[in-house]
């Protein structure tokens, strides 16, 4: 179970966000929404923090989507495989020198390990760290990571679910979960739809890992996928060992309905009329009785797939409503 979500920082700043507005609503005394007792100061502010925070959140679907289309611009941060083992190399003089105590503070290794990657270019995509060794061997051990200059993934994630949350407090702040108008009915409507898929999603992010691990068994669904797709080339090329009579016989024979015993079974019967291709067929029933099994177990993870990320299909749209009559709501309001 992925339970990092759940211990982000995020949460804190999320708590305090909207505990911050709640309380500052419950201090002046003020209505939620714009209503009798409501206070234009407190409807100004949470309005507007509200259509930030939709932006914001949204930056991490597009994070994602630059990733994907390979127009990020952590791309274009490239250097030599030389530049890298000529680092490694360097580092590892640090290494020794640790192990030998001739370096033993932590910040004065750090720094030494930085210019490092600087002086050979490899600090755009490079930086250093230095861990305390707990066990036998160098105190200290130097390392590298990736910089990372757009944020990792996991964080944005975490970034887009609390704050995400956060702002639903601050629409009902702002609204009153006001059903009155047709503007209302909308963003309220479109606001809890979001709100209500991304918490279905979040939990079901948390248990896709053990579900996955479950239907994945020997390999995971990448490997899974392109085995299969390999299996099938063989299977292809097998084939053209055998007279297209032949592969027709087998290939109705495989297509059998029933157990996976019944159709061995068969496919058995099929080698006895042939003993001149039986060592033939028999390679090609081994592919086929793989190919099987693996099609198996990529149909049980797709399932799985499905399951977890069948959420979207209305938070992605909802989302992208949600902020588009904002705007217009935030428009209109200026306007009139």
């Amino acid at each position: 179970m992925n339970l990092a979500l759940f211990r982000s920082s995020w949460a804190i700043v999320a708590a305090l966000l909207s505990g911050g507005f709640v309380v500052w609503l419950t201090l002046t005394g003020a209505s939620a929404g714009s209503r009798a007792g409501s206070d234009v100061t407190i409807l100004l502010a949470s309005g507007w923090t509200t259509l930030a925070i939709m932006i914001a959140v949204c930056l991490y679907s597009l994070r994602k989507f630059v990733h994907k289309l390979g127009i990020s611009p952590e791309f274009k941060m490239k250097t030599s495989l030389d530049k890298l083992e000529q680092a490694e190399q360097e580092l590892n003089e640090i290494r020794r020198r640790i192990l030998l105590g001739l370096l033993s503070d932590e910040d004065e290794i750090r720094d030494a390990a930085q210019r490092i990657l600087e002086s050979t270019g490899v600090d755009r995509i490079c930086r250093a760290t230095v861990t305390k060794n707990p066990s036998m061997g160098p105190s200290f051990i130097v390392g590298v990571e990736p910089t990372e200059p757009l944020g990792r993934m996991s964080k944005w994630l975490h970034f887009h679910v609390y704050i995400g949350l956060a702002s639903g407090v601050l629409l009902w702040v702002h609204g009153g979960l006001s059903m009155a108008s047709p503007m209302g009915v909308i963003l309220n409507g479109l606001a809890a739809l979001v709100i209500v898929t991304g918490v279905i999603g979040t939990f079901l992010f948390a248990l896709g890992p053990r579900w996955m691990t479950r239907a994945e068994k020997d390999m995971n669904y990448e490997e899974a996928f392109v085995l299969e797709r390999s299996l099938e080339s063989k299977i292809r090329d097998a084939y053209g060992a055998l007279k297209p009579e032949q592969v027709r016989r087998f290939s109705r024979v495989g297509k059998t309905t029933g157990s996976a015993q019944a159709q061995r079974t068969a496919l058995l019967q099929v080698i006895e009329t042939e003993p001149e291709s039986r060592e033939e067929f028999a390679d090609v029933m081994v592919l086929v009785s793989q190919r099987k099994r693996i099609l198996h177990d990529l149909r049980g993870a797709a399932r799985i797939k499905f399951v977890i990320n069948i959420w979207r299909a209305l938070h992605v749209p909802a989302s992208l409503l949600l902020i588009g009559f904002s705007v217009v709501h935030t428009v209109s309001v200026i306007w009139y």
